[in-house]
């Protein structure tokens, strides 16, 4: 499947669930990945929200502390962080 024929099918995602199977369907081959974790706000006053998707049990929001999760010093996320891209106010 295509690139962007993948992109295209995130317009069909409404809920947490369309994003999970969304992302553990054909997006895999083009961004593989066990836990995706999304944040947004205002990073520079750290009012940040965030979500976590994961198929993993036990992996879940609700079960993260969103002050240690979303530390770039945090050792446990420190290589994922290494090899993310810092873009204006944000990771990707």
């Amino acid at each position: 499947m295509r690139y962007h024929q993948v992109v295209s099918h995130s317009e069909l995602v409404r809920s947490h669930l369309d994003v999970l199977v969304w992302l553990q369907g054909d997006m895999q081959q083009f961004l593989p990945h066990e836990i995706m974790i999304a944040a947004w706000g205002d990073f520079s006053t750290g009012a940040v929200q965030h979500d976590v998707i994961s198929a993993m049990s036990g992996v879940r929001s609700l079960a993260s502390n969103p002050a240690t999760l979303l530390s770039p010093a945090t050792p446990t996320l420190a290589p994922t962080f290494a090899v993310g891209t810092w873009w204006g106010k944000c990771w990707i």
